[in-house]
């Protein structure tokens, strides 16, 4: 999907979607399972779905990894895993949900929101791996203060690379009638067949192929 990006261009968009992605929430967004423990705080899932969704753009995929919710009898929960890709970065995330019983039989009620509970707890966790939501939890968690985290200046340093925002802005290609990510593919073909409007393979005219393009093959109707 992105052939036609060099090596230094796929970093440098990386870094812009990253820096967006780890940006700090709105004020609110933050919330606490004790009131009275700040060592409870946390960032509920919806959070971290909008801004994935809205700062990627189309440069991430979320996958379920596991077949079918595993099973820990031992605590009554289920759990899902999945993995978040951010261009080809991936990381992995557990989910984990307490099934909810009828006292009287024991059988699970609502068992499809448990797994969709859960599924959103593994994106959340996969989201941490990337940092998002670090800035925001900070203030409740001791490994925060560590330098190695990024979070704060180390001494000396001035300011960490995750406050600066990356100076260079690369432009990526989009197809102007389907939207989809223009590959070094689509542009050689453009080329080939001389069309000078900015669409993939699929989208060009199919005139234009077959005036310019020697290995066309005209579709069966």
């Amino acid at each position: 999907m992105f052939e036609n990006l060099s090596k230094e261009e796929l970093e440098t968009l990386y870094d812009e979607i990253i820096f967006k992605l780890t940006a700090p929430f709105p004020s609110g967004t933050v919330e606490f399972k004790n009131p009275t423990n700040k060592a409870s705080a946390y960032i509920p899932s919806h959070p971290f779905q909008y801004r994935i969704r809205t700062e990627a753009g189309p440069y991430w995929s979320w996958r379920i990894t596991t077949e079918k919710p595993i099973y820990h009898e031992e605590t009554d929960e289920i759990e899902v895993r999945g993995v978040l890709t951010i261009l080809h970065a991936s990381a992995e995330g557990q989910g984990f949900a307490t099934l909810d019983r009828y006292p009287d039989t024991k059988k699970i009620k609502f068992y499809k929101e448990s797994v969709r509970a859960a599924a959103s707890d593994a994106l959340r966790d996969a989201a941490d791996f990337f940092g998002i939501g670090w800035r925001d939890l900070a203030p409740y968690r001791e490994w925060a203060k560590n330098p190695g985290a990024g979070l704060v200046e180390a001494s000396g340093s001035g300011v960490s690379k995750a406050s600066q925002l990356p100076g260079k802005k690369i432009e990526v290609k989009h197809c102007k009638k389907c939207g989809a990510v223009l590959t070094q593919e689509d542009l050689d073909y453009l080329k080939l067949v001389r069309w000078t409007n900015q669409v993939c393979q699929n989208d060009v005219p199919e005139h234009q192929k077959k005036k310019y393009d020697p290995h066309y093959v005209e579709k069966v109707k």
